[in-house]
């Protein structure tokens, strides 16, 4: 079956993306209309048992599909649907016969005061009583106007909303009619990204070492992954949020917490070191057979051709044994090659020694912070007679090597 991006013509990919946003909005809009405009009076009308105002779900179907991801769209819905059922239901307790104006202004008062308190103290669902304290006004004012039934048409106005977005927004995605964005693959494209740009850099620096544009790709490759790194946090708290009750169960273990870590720790040590190395191989101005670089730079590039498949396990839900397997094989090939470049060290100069030897130790643990994430697959790996698999034992005599390299070169 073919997808909605099949269909349209070759084009542009960001005016592909954006112009199925636009047609799936149309679709959420047209939707309600045509129940609005066609649908019997009894299914949505005043006297229904489900009253519904058009201008409600228009509204909440417009407030929706400006999201850019269905972790966004999840959170939205979980806050606004909260905020629309506390404001109703306080909505309820203004339309009590008996109440006189000066007691509802009194209840006005006191509970908006409390609405008001709780959103400063909770700025990460300031959303949820923001909508509570809207849907209260409308209840309060519509009731005193005799329309009784507000707090419940206002409520399932927005339950429609949401139902009709969901439809358009979740569902078909998660069908695969129309493109799905999870932020899930946001962070792990990042993740790929920040990777092989940290491989791209030393690549670059040796190869074309004291070139004026390779100084310009330099600084720009800085930039993009440095950007990558700043972005990260807000894509990992939409997913976090989505998946912990917006953050009600933040002690929650997630899918993707090894991913956050690797970005976290291991994998911004990495361009850290990467991007120093880098500048300093590039000012010497020496060729790669001169640096004595060119077979280390053979290796880097191993190391960078593996980087799609092993990141794209971690940042999996659920992987098979057969991904975890194919990764572990990937990590093994790495390994490798990271053995091989440790053996160019020798000879170097000792400062670049030392860089390019910190460079290969933080490259070893983020590929130990991949194996750990992935977990033990069972027949990827021959056990030793310690039962340390052997992937752990390379990397650790590795590191063992390397933190030597680099302590006798900065002490020369």
């Amino acid at each position: 079956m073919a997808t909605m991006m099949e269909i349209l013509p070759v084009w542009d990919e960001k005016n592909k993306l954006a112009l199925l946003e636009g047609a799936k909005k149309a679709a959420c809009v047209a939707t309600n209309a045509a129940m609005f405009f066609f649908f019997p009076a009894w299914v949505f009308g005043d006297q229904s048992w489900f009253p519904a105002d058009p201008v409600w779900v228009h509204i909440t179907i417009t407030m929706l599909c400006e999201l850019d991801s269905m972790d966004r769209l999840n959170e939205k819905i979980l806050l606004r649907t909260a905020g629309t059922t506390i404001g109703a239901v306080s909505g309820c307790v203004m339309n009590m016969a008996g109440l006189t104006d000066v007691q509802r202004l009194v209840i006005i008062i006191i509970w908006i005061t409390t609405l008001g308190f709780i959103e400063k103290k909770d700025p990460a669902r300031s959303y949820t009583w923001t909508i509570a304290t809207v849907t209260f006004g409308i209840c309060t004012y519509l009731g005193r106007m005799g329309k009784f039934m507000t707090p419940w048409k206002r409520w399932f106005s927005i339950v429609l909303g949401t139902l009709v977005s969901c439809f358009y927004l979740l569902l078909l995605p998660y069908l695969g009619v129309l493109p799905k964005v999870i932020v899930r693959d946001e962070l792990g494209e990042t993740a790929k990204k920040a990777w092989s740009g940290c491989v791209v850099m030393l690549e670059d620096a040796i190869e074309n070492s004291g070139d004026a544009e390779a100084g310009k790709r330099l600084s720009e490759k800085q930039i993009s992954v440095h950007t990558l790194f700043t972005k990260y946090p807000a894509l990992w708290k939409q997913y976090k949020y989505a998946r912990n009750w917006i953050n009600l169960q933040p002690k929650k273990a997630l899918p993707m917490d090894s991913l956050q870590a690797l970005l976290k720790g291991p994998l911004f040590d990495l361009f850290l070191s990467t991007s120093a190395a880098a500048r300093m191989l590039h000012r010497t101005g020496q060729s790669p057979a001169k640096n004595g670089c060119a077979a280390l730079r053979v290796e880097m590039h191993t190391v960078g051709s593996g980087i799609a498949s092993v990141v794209a396990a971690v940042a999996t839900k659920n992987a098979s044994n057969d991904v975890r397997l194919s990764c572990m094989q990937d990590l093994e090939k790495m390994i490798a090659a990271l053995e091989e470049a440790a053996k160019q060290l020798g000879g170097m100069p000792h400062l670049r020694q030392a860089m390019l030897a910190a460079c290969l130790i933080d490259t070893a643990k983020v590929i130990m912070h991949i194996k750990d994430a992935i977990g033990d697959v069972q027949g990827s790996l021959v056990k030793d007679k310690l039962g340390t698999d052997a992937l752990t034992a390379r990397c650790t005599k590795l590191l063992k090597d390397l933190k030597q390299v680099e302590t006798s070169a900065v002490a020369a």
